[in-house]
């Protein structure tokens, strides 16, 4: 996968394609949608997004605590960027990929962000849970900061790529999506799916172990296939719509572009795909 590069335009062109009713504020006008003519200085939070930041009057905690969150994070495998404010009291951590998110009500959103803060930030600490909330108002990325009037300047973005399971937590997306007695059940079958490495999986010998193991995000991560969601770019036609949609409930996949109609069970389309490879 190729190496994903974090500006300004790369956040503005992200929402302007998935989130494009994604409210921004100059400081004077009300919330608005984006306009090219105005400046913006802050923005609502994203609904696959999660922001992470300690507000208190200890600077040097507030940072100890973000870098312990922020190998918290990687070594879970998660992709994020940090950014910092000179002057400010705490960086700012944003996480972009957490895709998943988007099928839930905004309320419950907020309740799994809440989670994952106590999950993942140091044991004691204060995050601001206020930002689980997507309409709190953050400061945008790359801009200058509307208190200390100095850019909010990207220190790093930790790319460890897309997940299987679209940077959910699989212990707290399952419990609070089937409740705690199929949390356990749910949770070693995420966890079977992600640490299957592609070249194995698809050396199975047995149908139903390829498909109850494989997610069809792996398969378009091996074979360069931009997706979104449940929606893929249709490798078999000219799409530019992402016609194909498929599900890893059942293993099954079509695509609805006109004149295509290809579908078939992640088998199949694994098979496709080494034909298109192989001529």
């Amino acid at each position: 996968m190729k190496k994903r590069v974090l500006t300004i335009r790369t956040i503005f062109d992200y929402i302007d394609e998935y989130f494009p009713s994604l409210l921004f504020w100059d400081g004077i006008h009300k919330h608005e949608i984006r306009r090219s003519d105005r400046f913006y200085k802050h923005r609502w939070g994203m609904p696959n997004e999660i922001r992470i930041e300690f507000d208190t009057e200890d600077v040097n905690k507030n940072w100890e605590n973000i870098n312990e969150t922020a190998m918290n994070l990687w070594k879970a495998g998660y992709s994020f960027a940090i950014f910092s404010v000179e002057g400010g009291r705490s960086p700012h951590l944003h996480m972009y990929d957490c895709d998943e998110l988007e099928n839930w009500t905004i309320d419950k959103r907020a309740i799994y962000r809440r989670k994952f803060l106590k999950k993942y930030c140091p044991k004691g600490s204060n995050p601001d849970f206020e930002l689980c909330e997507e309409r709190h108002l953050c400061a945008l990325e790359f801009v200058n900061h509307f208190k200390y009037n100095k850019p909010k300047k990207l220190l790093s973005f930790f790319d460890n790529g897309q997940l299987a399971n679209q940077g959910m937590d699989t212990e707290i997306w399952s419990k609070m999506k089937y409740g705690e007695d199929k949390q356990i059940k749910e949770k070693k079958l995420l966890k079977n799916r992600r640490s299957k490495k592609f070249g194995d999986s698809i050396k199975e010998t047995q149908r139903d172990l390829i498909i109850n193991n494989l997610t069809f995000e792996e398969v378009f991560n091996k074979y360069n296939i931009e997706y979104k969601g449940k929606h893929a770019l249709c490798p078999f036609h000219a799409d530019g719509k992402n016609s194909l949609s498929f599900t890893n409930n059942n293993g099954l996949w079509k695509c609805w572009g006109a004149g295509c109609g290809e579908k078939g069970d992640i088998i199949t389309l694994i098979k496709k795909l080494e034909d298109i490879k192989n001529g």
